[in-house]
């Protein structure tokens, strides 16, 4: 992730962004943030319409991270002319201030916290039109020394009072399941740990 820098008073004219923009984006100093090569200047040419975009842009990019997907859409929602879109892209991209692979990453994070299983996020990915292997999202599972059983069990915790008053009411149980498929958990796999949650508890 990406956020907004400031060691001392600055100009923040639009002109002083644009040329120097290197100063308002910065790698984030989290444990888990995804590092950014080095920004550098990128040269603009006279069109105003270009200029505007870029520079929306970057105010865009100072906040956090995005993919090429959602920078274009945010682009197009302005009325941007797609000629004018594409070239502001282009320079994002080869400027490396926007990067599908450093969004990827951050996203997938931010969503295995949120105990969605590895073929939910898949999906989730590609309905922001991302192509991502499985494997790649596994590998970050284990970067982070999640489990799919564990994030189960963070599920079922949320839901421990529903799930305790429930006993072995069908319907009430047959909610929790839902919920956890919702999530990306098979029942198959969810049951047996709805099962020994239910035995720990009582």
């Amino acid at each position: 992730m990406t956020h907004i820098v400031s060691t001392e008073k600055r100009c923040c004219s639009d002109e002083y962004l644009t040329s120097h923009p290197e100063e308002f984006i910065s790698p984030s100093s989290s444990v888990d943030a995804i590092s950014s090569p080095p920004l550098q200047t990128v040269d603009f040419d006279s069109s105003e319409l270009v200029r505007a975009a870029y520079l929306y842009a970057i105010r865009l990019l100072t906040k956090k991270e995005y993919s090429v997907p959602k920078i274009r859409r945010k682009l197009l929602e302005r009325e941007n002319p797609r000629e004018v879109v594409e070239q502001v892209i282009e320079r994002l991209v080869s400027a490396n201030y926007l990067s599908n692979e450093r969004y990827i990453e951050a996203r997938v994070r931010g969503l295995i916290r949120k105990n969605l299983s590895a073929s939910n996020i898949q999906l989730r990915l590609q309905q922001e039109q991302l192509s991502v292997p499985i494997e790649q999202i596994e590998d970050i599972f284990a970067e982070l020394k999640i489990s799919s059983q564990e994030q189960i069990e963070n599920l079922l915790e949320r839901k421990s009072k529903q799930l305790l008053n429930a006993g072995d009411c069908y319907d009430s149980l047959a909610k929790i399941v839902r919920y956890l498929q919702h999530k990306g958990h098979a029942p198959a796999t969810t049951l047996p740990i709805i099962k020994k949650y239910l035995n720990q508890k009582r």
